[in-house]
């Protein structure tokens, strides 16, 4: 019998954040992660889209600055009719980032 690979489907997901801009904080670029997988750089005070194909499944969105700090880890599932995310961050008051789900 022959065996058929089913190849994993992939998906376009848009992922949106929104960075707000905090005087008298850092402010720091943060660069933009999905699991491994590095979306980009992003200045406070901007939104940016990044797109990026991911299979069907549950991810962790984050953020490192470019020393050693990574923000908490939101957790989102990508599902066939689910495809488009939006989080926003700020900087902390206290430290580090607050990230969260925009709706």
């Amino acid at each position: 019998a022959e065996e058929t690979q089913l190849k994993p489907t992939f998906y376009n997901i848009t992922i949106t954040l929104n960075y707000e801009e905090v005087p008298l904080t850092t402010n720091s670029p943060m660069n933009v992660f999905v699991g491994d997988i590095k979306l980009g750089r992003q200045e406070a005070g901007t939104s940016n889209s990044y797109t990026v194909q991911l299979e069907e499944g549950e991810y962790e969105f984050y953020l490192k600055n470019d020393g050693i700090y990574t923000s908490p880890k939101i957790k989102f599932k990508v599902l066939p009719n689910k495809k488009t995310f939006k989080f926003g961050t700020k900087t902390s008051l206290i430290v580090g980032m607050d990230i969260w789900v925009e709706n």
